[in-house]
């Protein structure tokens, strides 16, 4: 798990308290405007633009946080064989692999493969919402 996985899985945990706190912000800033209008009293709409700031700014970092891209990253190693120069990519990766290790046999001619590069691949996606609220992995459990 990668550190852009880490840090969004702690983020994800915080999504419902923003969004009550956003909706409890939006309720108290109706609230103000409508004292405002009833009593007259111009204490009440600074409270209520100072509220509608504050919603504003919780609706602005949730926004950003929903249209996050998590980037996953696939660790390769390019095989190729001696003889004939057959190459393919092997996603079976271990600790103990380098380059120029030879690993495997050649499925064209036979001869030995040899590792000539590992890296990795990276894989963006955007989680839906039922992935940021942690809903689809109990949805998917669910139905077992």
């Amino acid at each position: 798990m990668s550190l852009d996985e880490k840090l969004f899985e702690i983020k994800r945990k915080w999504i419902p308290v923003y969004f009550i706190l956003l909706i409890g912000l939006i309720i108290l800033a109706i609230h103000f405007i409508l004292m405002a209008y009833f009593t007259n009293n111009q204490d009440y709409a600074s409270f209520s633009l100072l509220t509608l700031v504050a919603a504003g700014y919780i609706g602005y970092n949730l926004s950003k946080f929903l249209n996050t891209i998590i980037s996953k990253y696939t660790t390769v190693k390019l095989l190729t064989c001696k003889k004939c120069g057959y190459s393919n990519e092997d996603k079976n990766v271990d600790k103990e692999d380098y380059v120029m290790k030879e690993d495997g046999i050649c499925p064209k001619c036979g001869g030995k493969m040899i590792i000539e590069g590992i890296y990795r691949i990276e894989e963006k996606t955007k989680p839906s919402l039922l992935e940021l609220f942690g809903l689809k992995k109990k949805i998917r459990n669910r139905f077992k």
